[in-house]
């Protein structure tokens, strides 16, 4: 009488271990032979998790972050779960994860049966978020001006920065250097470890060429108009 066997195939794979060779296209089929009955079954569908990242830390973005440790055994779509109702974080049905919050969440990841695949064993991943050193957009450490900008405040910082309010009415010394703080102000500054720094500004010094005496009073040079006092070379 006719045996029956298993083989796990995927779609156009040959079964070929009888007398026979027949190909498959998709599902679940029983062919029959003279020699026997074979009975051609769907692929277990699998998902994938990088090793070692069942449980892993991700640091504050607001840009969305990739699920790209995460692949799968077959053709049905991976279904994102979430819990903590979405407080730490949410995840796109393509796999990008969009951060809310500080914490930790688990990401469960099921994939149904299809016709070609069977239903995946769930994956379970801890995802905890820390906060991230720095915002996203910084200002330069080191700035250089023309000899016009004479005030801190006068400096262009990047949205969501400002100078320190001890800091922005202060001079800058033509030719020199001065070192003033700029605070991070855009929305989510909790969510890092560093919102202020340190910002050198160097400033030209102006060569605006001789003061003439003229016997008139007296007045500062500026780059931009002449001085009045006595004939020197200058810079300021």
């Amino acid at each position: 009488g006719a045996t029956e066997s298993s083989y796990v195939v995927g779609k156009g794979k040959t079964v070929s271990e009888y007398v026979y060779s027949c190909k498959v296209s998709c599902g679940e089929y029983t062919i029959e032979s003279n020699e026997s009955t074979v009975t051609i079954k769907k692929v277990p569908g699998m998902i994938h998790v990088e090793k070692g990242r069942e449980n892993i830390s991700l640091s504050y973005s607001k840009e969305p972050i990739p699920f790209n440790w995460v692949t799968k055994t077959g053709d049905g779509t991976l279904i994102y779960t979430v819990s903590q109702d979405g407080e730490v974080l949410s995840v796109s049905e393509d796999g990008k994860i969009s951060i809310k919050g500080l914490g930790t969440a688990e990401v469960s990841i099921s994939m149904a049966e299809t016709e070609n695949f069977g239903e995946a064993e769930t994956k379970n991943i801890t995802i905890t978020v820390e906060k991230a050193d720095y915002p996203p957009t910084l200002p330069d450490t080191s700035m250089t001006v023309e000899n016009t900008v004479k005030k801190v405040s006068q400096v262009t910082l990047p949205t969501d920065w400002e100078w320190d309010r001890e800091g922005k009415e202060q001079t800058i010394p033509a030719g020199k250097t001065l070192e003033v703080v700029a605070n991070y102000i855009g929305e989510g500054k909790e969510f890092y470890n560093h919102t202020s720094l340190s910002i050198v500004i160097e400033r030209a010094v102006c060569t605006a060429g001789e003061v003439l005496y003229t016997k008139e009073g007296e007045k500062a040079p500026t780059c931009t108009s002449e001085g009045k006092g006595h004939k020197e070379n200058f810079s300021h």
